[in-house]
């Protein structure tokens, strides 16, 4: 029952079975700052079989006599009465000051009739939900009236299955669903076809790599010095192009000219056992003033050639010998240089081992005698940066996977989502690279007896590829993951099941995460177009990770995981219902809200 004192009615109808209602009292003519709204229901079982009924009461406000009532109306499917709520207003705009709010009823399905003997409504529709007022929506908690099982405003409650309390809305019928209850349903079978097709790619990936270090490859092949380049390469080799330098200097405290007899004596003996000692040494490329075509050069040539009294300095040999020495020796004579031309690639894996060992012999000749002795080039150059880099990559691998997965646990709770995370962006990118090897560095792909091998000519994949794309990678995948797994978290916190949470997170933010993709990829398409092969490698690299991880990792590979953890996805966060999760007791505070969320 409900009454108000000071001329304006209350009224609160009684659901079937009992429900006691709530009053609110005003005194005519005192002042009133706020409304004062009193609500009170309660839930009483007719019997074993019959419906449960709920009514609500009602409650009076205002100066002037204002008041306002909350009608219930019932219906009974399948045994349980519900009632909905309808509300009826009537406010004194004129006393208290404030506007009348405008509800509108929403219509009443047409599936839910009812219950026999209950006194028909005044007009039904849901009670929109308030967060200001305690009667109309109480404080519900960060998410809304959503996250405690009510209805969204402006849609009707469907009866369905209920998860943890809360009412599961049949899924809207898109692509995201179906796909998503496809992958929750057969989880297993998902998961194992996407091990088999990947298997081979994270083989090539980890062992199979090759990669090219070629100054081309930084150099636009449509420019005309490109173009000469690539020519002369193919016209005389890579090795002479690029060949490697000896520089030989005399320390500081040495004062014997390097254009001396004892020099190019030890210096021959130098040459010979490096030829004899470090394999792969080519004897017949080293070229200089002091040794050409594999054969040591006489200093007394040298010294004749580059005395202008003796008739032999006017010979040819002798002017061939003194332009040798002018061009090979600095004019002090203090330091010298011989060129060291490979036949093969001389940036390859053969001429990074040459140069490895050729050091290590250098530098003890250089530690024991008075003369340092150096190789450079371009060559040398980019093996050592190459080294540089990829010995510290290990380290830039490590220190992000241990950069998100501690700040993934921290903001989920988690141990076993950033673990996920961290495996599935691992994956995407070890399938990408894989993927490049085959189309751009030759390498075969082998699934069971089948062998495919791109039909085309490859130019071979830059090295600083990876390095460039790792880091860029790993953030974007891992925002993909981040926005799928938070939905379904929430999900997953306001009661939904697992399977439930999964598909209705993907419904809600696939569509995000496919078109964040779609437009990552989009942008960086352009670049595919580039003659310069890091550049369209890089392109290629980032519009085929975007375009995997957002259609086939987030949307299948993800979701399969998730539904064959279940609960244990947030270990050891627990949730209602989940491992470790505590019983559920609703506190003082929650007591109304559950009976909303009952009545619904």
């Amino acid at each position: 029952s409900g009454a108000a004192v000071g001329g304006g009615p209350a009224v609160a109808r009684r659901g079937e079975g009992d429900a006691a209602g709530g009053e609110g009292t005003s005194a005519q003519g005192a002042p009133v700052r706020a409304p004062v709204v009193a609500l009170a229901a309660d839930v009483i079982r007719s019997d074993d079989t019959g419906g449960v009924g709920r009514g609500g009461g009602g409650c009076g406000d205002g100066s002037g006599g204002n008041s306002l009532a909350a009608q219930p109306s019932g219906y009974d499917p399948g045994g349980v009465g519900a009632a909905p709520w309808s509300l009826s207003v009537d406010v004194d705009e004129q006393s208290s000051g404030r506007a009348a709010p405008a509800f509108t009823p929403m219509p009443r399905p047409a599936a839910l009739s009812p219950i026999a003997g209950s006194p028909p409504p005044s007009h039904t529709g849901h009670f929109p939900p308030s967060p200001t007022s305690p009667a109309l929506g109480h404080d519900w908690g960060h998410d809304g009236p959503q996250a405690a099982g009510l209805p969204r405003s402006g849609r009707t409650a469907v009866p369905g299955r209920r998860r943890h309390g809360v009412v599961r809305h049949p899924p809207e019928a898109d692509l995201l669903s179906a796909v998503a209850r496809v992958v929750v349903r057969w989880p297993t079978a998902v998961l194992v076809v996407l091990i088999i097709l990947f298997t081979p790619f994270f083989a090539i990936a980890v062992a199979g790599s090759t990669y090219s270090a070629e100054p081309m490859d930084l150099i636009p092949a449509s420019a005309p010095a490109g173009l000469a380049l690539h020519e002369l390469e193919l016209q005389f080799g890579t090795g002479r192009v690029w060949p490697y330098f000896l520089l030989v200097r005399a320390k500081p405290g040495n004062a014997e000219p390097l254009l001396s007899d004892s020099f190019f004596s030890s210096a021959h003996d130098v040459l010979e056992r490096m030829v004899a000692s470090v394999p792969g040494t080519p004897r017949h490329n080293i070229t200089g003033a002091l040794f050409a075509n594999g054969q040591p050069v006489p200093y007394e040539l040298v010294s004749m050639a580059l005395d202008p009294s003796i008739p032999f300095a006017n010979s040819s040999t002798g002017q061939h010998l003194r332009a040798l020495s002018e061009t090979f020796f600095t004019p002090d004579g203090r330091a010298t240089f011989l060129y060291v031309t490979f036949g093969s690639d001389p940036f390859g894996d053969a001429a990074r081992a040459w140069l490895h060992a050729a050091r290590a012999y250098l530098d003890g000749v250089s530690r024991a005698g008075g003369h340092t002795w150096q190789l450079a080039g371009m060559g040398p150059v980019t093996i050592d940066t190459q080294d540089s880099v990829m010995s510290a990559f290990p380290l830039a691998i490590a220190t992000t996977a241990a950069t998100v997965f501690a700040l993934l646990g921290c903001a989920f709770g988690s141990l076993l989502v950033p673990l996920r995370s961290v495996l599935t962006t691992a994956s995407t990118l070890a399938f990408v690279y894989a993927i490049l090897q085959i189309v751009q560095g030759g390498v075969s792909y082998h699934l069971l007896h089948l062998r495919l091998t791109a039909p085309w000519a490859t130019a071979g994949v830059a090295w600083i590829v990876p390095v460039m794309t790792f880091t860029v990678l790993t953030g974007l995948n891992t925002d993909y993951d981040v926005f799928l797994v938070s939905g379904v978290r929430k999900l997953r916190v306001a009661g939904l099941s697992n399977d439930d949470a999964i598909v209705s997170g993907l419904r809600s933010n696939g569509a995000v995460i496919t078109t964040a993709g779609a437009i990552m990829a989009l942008a960086f398409s352009g670049l595919l177009a580039s003659p310069t092969l890091v550049v369209h490698e890089v392109s290629f690299v980032i519009v085929l990770s975007v375009l995997t991880d957002t259609f086939v990792v987030r949307i299948m590979l993800v979701p399969a995981i998730m539904a064959l953890l279940g609960d244990w996805n947030w270990w050891p966060t627990p949730m209602h219902g989940g491992p470790g999760s505590p019983p559920h007791r609703a506190g003082p505070r929650k007591a109304l809200d559950e009976r909303y969320q009952e009545m619904l």
